[in-house]
């Protein structure tokens, strides 16, 4: 064993007990530290979280305020009305050529497997049977072949056919009207604007999409005074509240679909 003198003996007992105190001092201060530096982040991140909040709000006040004047607009009102006289005009006159009605299914069916079918299978990971997305009704499938599977326009540019060339008095109304909703919907920044009859069928869109004039429940459709369903406009995404096929499976694939499948 060594001997130290008293002298080495408190100079140590000094060392150590001056180490003792760096130790505890910087423990101390690491944990005040850090609860410093939590708060300043937490608090960093409430001021963020509220300066969002805040530029939410003003955005979806802002739509809000659109779909409103977009909606409420004489233009809009007249053109749903004019649309929805035009659509009922047309069940006897599609009913009556079953010939018409053939040529519309072939059409239409072509449009799907070709152009759709194979985007959602890709999407949905499965076969997506054409029977479970093309419309029953037959005025719906007309419209569909007029102005999406007879469109000459490439995909994705389908809003740019004025009116279909059959002559009919909805390709009249259509002419009159679309030119109107698209600039409308471009001013706004809205992707899509509906207008909807009260008894379900959407009857036109801006944007064509297979859906068009598809019946939709009675919990979606929209009071009369209530016309128009704008979609704000993303390149890559579809509001789900709008109606499509009755397959859980198809709905959630379609609301990722993008702009270019149309």
């Amino acid at each position: 064993m060594w001997q130290l003198s008293i002298r080495s003996k408190i100079i140590v007992i000094l060392l150590v007990t001056g180490l003792a105190c760096l130790a505890i001092g910087g423990v101390i201060g690491y944990h005040v530290g850090e609860a410093a530096l939590t708060q300043s982040v937490n608090q960093r991140l409430t001021v963020l979280r509220e300066l969002k909040r805040r530029r939410v709000e003003a955005y979806i006040n802002n739509q809000l305020r659109f779909t409103a004047a977009v909606g409420n607009s004489a233009e809009t009102i007249d053109a749903a009305k004019a649309f929805i006289a035009a659509f009922r005009e047309m069940r006897a006159d599609v009913q009556a050529d079953s010939a018409a009605r053939q040529a519309d299914a072939a059409a239409l069916e072509a449009w799907y497997n070709k152009d759709l079918v194979p985007r959602l299978d890709k999407i949905a990971g499965s076969h997506t049977p054409v029977e479970g997305l093309m419309p029953a009704d037959p005025v719906a499938r007309r419209l569909q072949a007029d102005y999406i599977a007879r469109n000459p326009n490439p995909v994705g540019e389908k809003n740019k056919l004025v009116a279909a060339p059959g002559g009919s008095r909805y390709d009249a109304v259509h002419a009159r009207y679309h030119p109107m909703l698209k600039r409308a919907a471009e001013t706004v920044g809205f992707y899509d604007i509906n207008l909807l009859d009260a008894m379900a069928p959407i009857l036109s869109q801006v944007s064509p999409v297979w859906y068009n004039a598809r019946s939709i429940p009675a919990t979606e459709a929209r009071p009369s005074s209530r016309i128009t369903r704008p979609t704000h406009h993303r390149r890559s995404r579809r509001s789900c509240s709008q109606p499509y096929p009755s397959s859980p499976r198809v709905r959630r694939s379609a609301c990722s679909l993008p702009k270019s499948i149309f």
